[in-house]
């Protein structure tokens, strides 16, 4: 499920894993440098790919070689400069935090951002095109108290085009009551892919994130929403032949309203494969236990980078009642486009606290 780790202090919390998950071992996923030669054409390709660094010198510089090795110097310097500059922040879409009077010791926050701009593919995804974490720090403070709660989704496969993570963050209950009453609260919200240096998110010019009784103009709240906040996210995954389905339930709140599946995904992760996925958000709202909606079919990356096209297909399934309830239950996952790579059409799952993306 989409657990949370929340401690009550300033510093960022990095690497931590979900409650339940992993068993609290760190997964960090970090981008080596490559040798890059001196030519143009070279620096160019090593700046898209997101990776530079210097020749390697294999005899005594003379004046002209100096020259050259300077040259080099300064392309690759520029190469790093560029990618550095390059890289914008993570971008808050929606932002609101709940801290409902009925609930005394409640202090929960949802915020939804996008890594577009914000990460190499070589950060985001490994060779075999699976996404990595998205890590987010959440550190709030009034009433001269602050604390900080970290989470950690999985990027979306559409993530660098634009498709939103979603975070969830809940805060001790000691840090909630401390807070109760404030006049305002501060936060500070820093994402980045795990591994990688967080930056603090940037709202869009001109958005205004309302949160129930006040409005945050990110991230500078009013007292937070008096509303239960929406249950936390339920993730189900199960596998047939190697082939494994995940599916992500959210909801819209409060409690367990609004249903719908926010991220769903067929692959087998065992190599570079073709992947189905799932990422419409409120589009797959579920009704009667049911969703659906379109979906796209991946090839893997080499193919898709020799010219292998991707093809439409639905995506759906269904969800039993308690994970409708916000709790434990099964599910399945299925897609009706054409057949790719022997994967079967429907595949059961039930309710897990390995992480799926984006829950």
């Amino acid at each position: 499920m989409h657990a949370v780790a929340a401690v009550a202090a300033t510093a960022d919390v990095v690497g931590e894993g979900r409650s339940g998950t992993h068993g609290g071992r760190r997964h960090l996923d970090l981008t080596r440098a490559r040798p890059c030669p001196g030519s143009p054409r070279c620096l160019a390709h090593a700046e898209r790919r997101g990776y530079c660094g210097p020749a390697p010198i294999r005899k005594e510089p003379t004046v002209k070689s100096t020259r050259l090795i300077t040259a080099v110097v300064v392309a690759v310097v520029a190469c790093a400069m560029a990618g550095t500059a390059s890289a914008a922040a993570p971008t808050v879409t929606y932002f609101r935090m709940f801290q409902p009077a009925a609930q005394p010791g409640t202090l929960v926050a949802v915020a939804r951002v996008s890594m577009k701009g914000a990460a190499t593919r070589a950060q985001a995804f490994t060779k075999n095109g699976v996404p990595r974490r998205v890590v987010g720090a959440l550190t709030v403070s009034g009433n001269g108290r602050t604390a900080t709660a970290t989470d950690i989704v999985r990027l979306k496969r559409s993530g660098l085009a634009g498709g939103t993570q979603v975070l969830y963050f809940r805060f001790p209950a000691a840090t909630a009551r401390a807070l109760a009453g404030a006049d305002d609260i501060q936060s500070t919200l820093r994402v980045g892919m795990q591994g990688q240096r967080r930056q603090p998110v940037v709202a869009p010019r001109g958005t205004r994130q309302f949160g129930g009784l006040g409005g945050c103009w990110p991230f500078f709240c009013d007292p937070p929403a008096q509303t239960n906040p929406p249950a936390s996210p339920v993730a189900l995954s199960g596998s047939v032949g190697g082939v494994t389905g995940d599916m992500c339930v959210f909801f819209d709140g409060p409690g367990t309203q609004g249903p719908y599946v926010e991220s769903g995904d067929i692959s087998d992760y065992s190599n570079a494969s073709w992947s189905i996925f799932a990422e419409q958000g409120s589009d797959f709202s579920i009704s009667d236990g049911a969703f659906s909606g379109s979906a796209w079919e991946q090839p893997p990356w080499s193919a898709a980078m020799a010219g292998t096209p991707g093809q439409a297909t639905t995506f759906g399934g269904t969800v039993s009642a308690g994970v409708l309830a916000g709790g434990s239950g099964t599910g399945t996952v299925t897609y009706s486009g054409p057949v790719v790579s022997g994967y079967p059409t429907e595949i059961p799952v039930a309710t897990t606290s390995a992480q799926v993306d984006n829950c």
